[in-house]
């Protein structure tokens, strides 16, 4: 999602996105529901801002990107290393 000023606003997210504003709202609901209902963000009338809820949840995410992109890395490397001993 797009963030400005520590707010995140839920036009650019959509617009980076490629989707409906509603579309996100739609997946924030959901993930919340996910999480069994802890509120990740707070409504402002500026934007909106994580709870600590949201903090945890983008923390946990990131460090599940960081290991999906070494992943990704490790096998491309050994294929590539592969390649050569055969």
């Amino acid at each position: 999602m797009c963030r400005r000023c520590g707010k995140w606003h839920l036009v650019g997210a959509a617009r980076k996105l490629g989707v409906t504003h509603a579309t996100i709202s739609r997946r924030i609901a959901d993930l919340e529901r996910g999480f069994g209902g802890a509120p990740l963000f707070e409504k402002s009338r500026l934007g909106y801002i994580l709870t600590s809820s949201g903090r945890a949840a983008l923390l946990h995410a990131k460090a599940m990107s960081a290991a999906a992109e070494g992943f990704a890395r490790e096998v491309t490397d050994a294929d590539a290393m592969s390649g050569l001993y055969a």
